[in-house]
């Protein structure tokens, strides 16, 4: 890459000349399986032990405690697998951080899907984690605590000593500790010996050493099983031949990068403060993502610049040869924002204006004051109207049809033969063109006979949800629905992804039927693509249901294509997997063209599926639960069982705050019943066995709810219920709480697990709400070991005793009904983008 910057050393580095030379070496003349008792089997066994003791004194452990991998990701899966399977006995725990790379927070929650259960501790705002939220996430049975040393997006350096010391102080056999060194070694001291760490992962690629090739320290005593059997090398723990050419490079990498480490700090520390002050006066409002560059890991630099997205600024970066990153390149392919910048709960444009600049021994100054002249300048390119400047992927790289064409380019080659096309319209002023937007709704699409009458109920709730801008329209023909926003803008976009049944939206223009005015708009919206979503690539789908028009599909696409192509030269024309497609629909009356397709809410349009009531507990699940069956079409009706004094007037408060979120979503207003429960449940622990108590009352409620929904015209009943949860939801006990109604029992979070739940909740807004710590009578008198196998005849008899229907009685009758406002709901959870109808 000769004549561009490389500052994304974070994701890997070249290999050194002197570490290729010691793997030429190795492959040439050291190349015998180190596994065997000849000579040249020997050879290679003594070179791979040497590779050992030097990568083992560069982080002062004894020789025998290292093991090689193939990385970094191998190397920390056989850390948290490895430690969880040997020492399951004694546990099944595990606790990690918000903030660690990819492979340990996705290999830790493959071990909680099977099985284990997970914590994961927070950071504070500048990714610095707290070894007094470690310890206190550490429990009887928690096996391994892992939490990276340097984090690889924003440099945090982890405390690992005081970690590992407030971990130890917790019990007398304490849990293992495992660090994530990979992005730490060559950039600061890494002794995890000295620390007290049981395991340590490290990779050579990120330090100028070969891709494929790791290392795990692994404490004397340590019990790993391990993740590949067969051979038994590195003592049992990793069977297969050695990458004795690669082992030899990771050595020798370690050893020359160490020599160099103080002098490098220095340099790389005046480097970024160098990139500060090029940038801050350039570009206001530039911020600094997690600590303090003084106090980060020398080689990182988290910058987050205002009004641009970081993907849209590192493509502009890369066409002036400047070359940075979004993220962890393990997790750039990944849609949404970084994770690790998500948990430091920065605000929406920090997140999407993020870029990483990460250095390495053969960063120049001549590369930091490339960067700084070429980051004003894209910023400002990216701000400006119209095209994009954007990198040409080489050839070689291009997908279909652009592969095998010639120097005019994809488009130019499948031109029709027509005359010469005019000069490119300018994109110019847009008076000709009306905002439209598309809303595709997938499901209710797929109906038969019914689909007219849910897609009336459709546009119903559309035209409800735009009731505030009276000046919007809605249209529907031929299975489409268009909605005009009028003066309404963004927050209609807003609105709509909020209604349940739209599953996408694509804003879009109406022009006129002719080829220069769908030119105009062509390029404008690819070019709202470009700046907007970084796209590289696109091509052009025409729908021609007017049949009258003068060009067929096929020739709008060729023709348009090949004007939008000469003004976005640098883009690829790719007909099988582009970035954005440009739809144009020729009907009677104009053409309609659209090129993003955002995510809405999905579902079914309320009222489709009919009324229930759902048990609102005022803890995290319940919402969720009709929250869910909202989108599901069904109209809900909250009810609430109310203990006072046990419970306070803060806890029904909270219920009335969450049926306010909930009801932001089902577009208005929402009925909450509130039960005065309290005598009922005080009958219930005079009378029955303590540890029957909690089935007997969760029977009463559904007797109580499944009258309220009598008088509501209800036709099921809805349950926060998740299976093995709690004692109450066994599958036993459900049957037997179940059998006291007629109505069906709806359990949308049977078989979700409570992380899943409590991300669903921060997603549809219930959460913050829902953790207020105020008990709800679900919680009361919960005896220390509740029957989990209750069945129903057992409660039938337990009940006998009392005659429970005054009781029921009055409790109805002192019930509460309220009407309960609307607030606004969050942005619906992001999920792919959907195409077609």
């Amino acid at each position: 890459m000769a004549g561009s910057a490389y500052l994304d050393n974070a994701a890997t580095t070249r290999v050194r000349p002197e570490v290729t030379a010691v793997m030429r070496e190795a492959l040439e003349d050291t190349y015998g399986n180190p596994s065997s008792v000849h000579q040249a089997g020997r050879a290679a066994r003594h070179l791979l032990e040497r590779a050992r003791e030097t990568l083992a004194s560069a982080i002062a452990v004894p020789p025998a405690c290292l093991l090689f991998t193939s990385g970094g990701t191998e190397a920390n899966n056989l850390a948290l697998k490895g430690a969880m399977a040997a020492y399951g006995r004694e546990g099944r725990h595990l606790v990690t951080t918000a903030i660690e790379h990819a492979s340990v927070l996705d290999t830790a929650r493959a071990l909680e899907r099977a099985g284990y259960t997970l914590t994961i501790v927070e950071p504070d705002r500048t990714g610095r984690i707290d070894p007094d939220r470690v310890a206190a996430a550490v429990r009887p049975d928690t096996v391994l605590v892992s939490v990276m040393l340097v984090n690889n997006e924003i440099g945090t350096v982890e405390p690992l000593s005081d970690i590992v010391r407030a971990v130890r102080a917790v019990r007398p056999r304490p849990p293992l500790v495992h660090m994530d060194a990979v992005q730490a070694l060559g950039k600061i001291p890494v002794t995890p010996r000295l620390w007290g760490v049981d395991l340590a992962s490290f990779s050579a690629h990120k330090i100028h050493g070969p891709k494929g090739t790791g290392a795990l320290y692994v404490r004397e005593g340590v019990r790993l099983v391990p993740l590949l059997t067969g051979g038994g090398q590195e003592r049992n723990l990793r069977s297969g031949t050695e990458n004795v050419a690669g082992i030899a490079g990771f050595a020798e990498a370690a050893r020359l990068l160490l020599a160099e480490q103080p002098a490098l700090r220095e340099r790389w520390a005046a480097f970024k403060q160098r990139i500060l002050d090029g940038l801050t006066p350039r570009l206001p409002g530039l911020a600094v993502n997690g600590p303090a560059p003084a106090e980060a890991a020398p080689h990182i630099l988290n910058l987050s610049v205002p009004g641009v997205r970081g993907e849209t600024l590192v493509h502009a970066l890369a066409a002036r040869g400047v070359y940075v990153s979004t993220a962890s390149a393990c997790s750039s392919h990944h849609s949404g924002p970084s994770h690790v910048l998500t948990a430091l709960h920065l605000p929406a444009d920090r997140l999407e204006g993020a870029i990483r600049i990460s250095f390495s021994r053969e960063t120049t100054e001549d590369d930091v004051d490339r960067l700084i002249a070429a980051v004003p300048e894209a910023v400002a390119e990216i701000r400006r109207p119209g095209p994009v400047r954007l990198p040409d992927p080489p050839r070689s790289l291009a997908v279909g049809p652009a592969a095998e064409l010639p120097a005019g380019g994809a488009a130019e080659a499948s031109r029709p033969a027509v005359a010469a096309a005019p000069a490119v319209p300018s994109p110019g002023p847009a008076e000709e063109a009306q905002p439209v937007v598309l809303v595709r709704y997938g499901e209710i699409g797929l109906k038969g006979e019914n689909r007219r009458h849910f897609e009336h109920l459709l546009l119903t709730r559309i035209r409800h949800a735009l009731e505030p801008w009276p000046d919007a329209a809605v249209h529907w023909s031929g299975g489409r629905i268009w909605v005009e926003p009028g003066t309404g803008g963004p927050p209609v976009l807003e609105a709509l992804r909020r209604v349940f049944g739209t599953v996408a939206l694509s804003p879009g223009e109406r022009v006129p039927l002719d080829l220069d005015a769908m030119t105009r708009a062509g390029i404008r919206l690819l070019g709202a693509a470009v700046r907007e979503d970084g796209a590289a690539s696109f091509k052009v789908d025409t729908r021609r249901p007017n049949k009258r028009f003068p060009l067929n599909s096929l020739e709008v696409n060729r023709e348009l294509g090949h004007r939008l192509h000469q003004a976005f030269p640098a883009l690829r024309v790719d007909v099988h997997q582009p970035e954005v497609e440009v739809t144009v629909e020729v009907r009677d009356d104009a053409a309609y063209l659209y090129a993003r397709s955002l995510p809405a809410v999905g579902g079914l349009p309320a009222g489709m599926s009919g009324r229930a009531c759902a048990l609102l507990s005022g803890g995290i699940d319940s919402p969720v639960a009709a929250w869910m069956m909202m989108k599901r079409g069904m109209t809900i009706i909250p009810v609430y069982f109310h203990s006072y004094p046990f419970t306070g007037d803060q806890t029904k408060d909270k219920v009335v705050e969450l049926t306010r979120i909930l009801a932001g979503w089902a577009g208005g207003r929402m009925r909450l019943w509130v039960v005065h429960f309290t005598e009922v449940q005080k009958a219930i622990y005079a009378d029955a066995p303590a540890r029957y108590g909690v089935a007997i009352m969760r029977r009463m409620m559904l007797r109580l709810a499944e009258r309220i929904a009598g008088r509501e015209r209800a036709t099921a009943l809805v349950t926060g219920e998740s299976l093995g949860q709690v004692a109450s939801q066994t599958a036993e006990n459900i049957r037997s709480i179940a059998a006291v109604t007629r109505l069906p029992v709806l359990r949308p979070l049977i078989g979700l697990d409570k992380t899943e739940i409590m991300a669903k909740a921060q997603e549809i807004g219930t959460y913050p709400v829902s953790i207020l710590p105020y008990e709800d009578c679900c919680t009361l008198f919960i005896p220390k070991h509740p029957a989990t196998r209750s069945r129903p005849e057992d409660l039938e008899r337990l009940e006998q005793g009392r005659d429970w229907e005054p009781l029921l009685q009055e409790a109805l009758g002192r019930s509460e009904v309220l009407t309960v406002e609307a607030v606004p709901a969050p942005a619906p959870p992001v999920v792919a983008p959907v195409s077609g109808q």
